[in-house]
């Protein structure tokens, strides 16, 4: 279990490691303690300092519509990196497109542009980071709901984030992570909706 609710990761580079540690936890309390123990777990040994750098990825996007007079927020302007893995450049480039359409569609009116742009960005983006957010919650604050996920079926569930990350599948496409753990297990059954 990893007490900082994160991930941590090794990058072979050409001449040096990128090796790293994100936290979901507020204040990130632990992850420096977490990074060390990752490094002697991996039995990693710097022979030069190591050189420490860290940022904030906004994962949890702004309350209220996505502009601020002529200005429309993109990307982590407007917190829109992915909460499982904080990756942010998917969105950040999409909700850049979004924003050009925007200005073209609403001929540069402000209250037509900022309507188009939050429609957009409902249906494009924050729909599926509204999902994303019950997989993020699961695998970070209900440990043991994890533990059993993962145990039951933690190649299809990671073999779904991969497609997800890659494009071929949506989070939409996952559903909500207990439902679809339910479903595959037979525990979970729905009714069809009566036909009038």
């Amino acid at each position: 279990d990893n007490p900082c609710r994160g991930y941590s990761w090794v990058f072979p580079k050409k001449e040096h490691l990128s090796v790293g540690a994100l936290s979901m936890t507020r204040g990130a309390a632990g992850l420096k303690d977490s990074f060390f123990a990752y490094l002697e777990r991996l039995n990693i040994r710097s022979v030069e300092p190591l050189k420490p750098a860290g940022a904030l990825i906004p994962v949890k996007p702004r309350p209220g519509l996505m502009a601020r007079g002529r200005i429309l927020l993109v990307g982590d302007a407007a917190g829109l990196a992915e909460p499982i893995s904080g990756e942010g450049i998917s969105n950040a480039l999409l909700s850049g497109m979004l924003a050009a359409q925007a200005i073209n569609d609403g001929a540069m009116d402000p209250g037509r542009v900022t309507a188009i742009y939050q429609q957009n960005l409902d249906m494009c983006i924050l729909r599926e980071l509204g999902i994303a957010k019950q997989h993020a919650r699961m695998l970070y604050d209900y440990r043991h709901m994890r533990n059993i996920m993962f145990r039951l079926k933690g190649d299809m569930f990671c073999e779904r984030l991969i497609e997800v990350m890659t494009g071929e599948r949506s989070f939409a496409g996952l559903g909500n992570p207990l439902r679809q753990l339910f479903k595959k297990q037979g525990w979970f059954s729905v009714k069809p909706a009566a036909s009038s």
